[in-house]
Parts: structure tokens; sequence; C-alpha cells
């Protein structure tokens, strides 16, 4: 303890944001969440907001996954999106993009590389 401090935790913060959630059936042994479940969870925790991408979009069919996304987004005002690309199809992901970005509710990139088992965001302005 530094002197003059006090042991106590510091205040919490008055807006957290998730920036990293997930929507869909992770491949791990848990359940898979509604949208209106996760951000219930969130709220549970004192989380106000989520930038979310599917897991369909990430492990099976983007174009999917990613319309799965927009479903959550304008059923959740909670939350907003992540389109998710394929790097792989370059003309296809050009499309995706800009089919994504119609929505002002995606407010970011995630860049699925696939073959590897890190993705890429890149946020949009």
């Amino acid at each position: 303890m530094v002197e003059g401090r006090s042991a106590a935790a510091p205040p919490r913060p008055s807006r957290i944001f998730d920036v990293h959630a997930g929507l869909g059936r992770l491949p791990l042994p848990l359940p898979e969440l509604s949208a209106a479940e996760t951000v219930q969870r969130l709220g549970r925790h004192g989380i106000q907001r989520a930038v979310v991408s599917s897991e369909m979009a990430l492990r099976y069919d983007v174009a999917e996954g990613n319309d799965q996304t927009a479903r959550a987004l304008t059923e959740q005002p909670a939350l907003a999106g992540y389109v998710v690309l394929d790097p792989h199809d370059v003309p296809g992901a050009a499309a995706e993009l800009a089919r994504c970005f119609a929505n002002e509710r995606f407010v970011g990139v995630e860049i699925n590389l696939r073959a590897q088992t890190e993705c890429h965001w890149v946020l949009r302005r």
C-alpha cells in the first residue's frame, strides 16, 4: 500500500463497454445465448453496451453470420456490431463490408484469418 492511499478498491467506472462479445454457439461446453439473453447477462455485471460478432460468421458462413449480427443489432439497442470479413476473398469481403456498413450499428471490422487462431479488428470512424 502506498502511503496516504486507502486499501479500498477504486470506484467502479460509471460506464462499462464490452468490445469483444460473441453471438451464437462457441465451440465450448457453454449454452448458446440469444441476443436478449446476452444483453441481460451484460446488465447483471454493470455492462451497458457491447460490440458483438457472430460465431456463425467466424466459423461457417460469413454472410449468414453477419446477417445474424444485423438481426441482433435491430433487436437490442445495447449492441453494436463487427462485420466479419474473410481476407482470402477480397471481392467478397469488399461487397460484404459495403453491405453491412450500410447499417450504422456496425462499428468495426473483424478480419477472420481462418487458417490462424487470431483475428484482427479495425474500428470504423
